[in-house]
């Protein structure tokens, strides 16, 4: 990066850093970090956003729309048994390391050629951004029965196992939650999370087991 483009980089950021407090107050949000989040009734609806040029060196103003239900952080954590994280403050679900994957629904972009309209379009990305989950929940009928018909049908996107396997395992699907994981186990593939001596997958093995001997 240029050292004029890095002191651009630096404005727009203190710019946006400045419109996101205010447009998270303004449409009621919370902001942590590089993003902004809302319980939206039983789903929890992130969008990170950021700052870069294009090849072009134009400014490219981004925010990714992500959503996950609620109960799924609930259930990772019961699978970990550290069940008390659901007692910690909502940011964690937003921005912790150890939580659920969430479902891209959308990326929001922007290009311009200077600052002149950049306030306009950050707050043009945060109100797509809302009209972006608004749009999906009110698609799966804002039920999350549906949105676990709905994710176990997709693909090739970040931890899309691992979010397959949480949706079965809400439904009930343990032997489907149990197959996926073996078979990614079988290739060396203990899943993205994990403590030192195990990964995501091997206690979602081990926690199937356990729930399908009791039913």
């Amino acid at each position: 990066m240029k050292k004029e483009q890095k002191a651009l980089f630096k404005e727009i950021e203190k710019i946006q850093e400045k419109s996101m407090r205010v447009l998270a107050k303004e449409f009621g949000l919370k902001k942590r970090s590089y993003c902004i989040f809302k319980k939206v009734g039983d789903f929890f609806v992130t969008g990170d956003y950021r700052t870069n040029f294009t090849d072009d060196n134009e400014i490219s103003i981004s925010m990714y729309c992500k959503i996950k239900p609620l109960i799924y952080d609930d259930l990772f954590w019961e699978v970990f048994d550290i069940q008390e994280n659901a007692g910690e403050p909502m940011s964690l679900r937003a921005i912790g390391a150890f939580v659920a994957p969430t479902y891209p629904i959308k990326e929001i972009k922007i290009v311009e050629n200077s600052l002149e309209n950049i306030e306009d379009d950050i707050r043009q990305t945060v109100v797509e951004f809302i009209d972006t989950y608004e749009t999906f929940i009110n698609s799966m009928e804002k039920s999350v029965d549906n949105f676990n018909k709905f994710v176990v049908q997709q693909s090739d996107f970040y931890h899309v196992d691992l979010m397959k396997m949480l949706a079965y395992i809400q439904i009930g699907k343990y032997n489907s939650a149990i197959n996926s994981a073996k078979e990614l186990i079988i290739k060396g593939d203990t899943g993205p999370l994990g403590t030192e001596n195990k990964g995501i997958y091997e206690y979602i093995v081990e926690y199937c087991e356990e729930k399908r001997s009791i039913h």
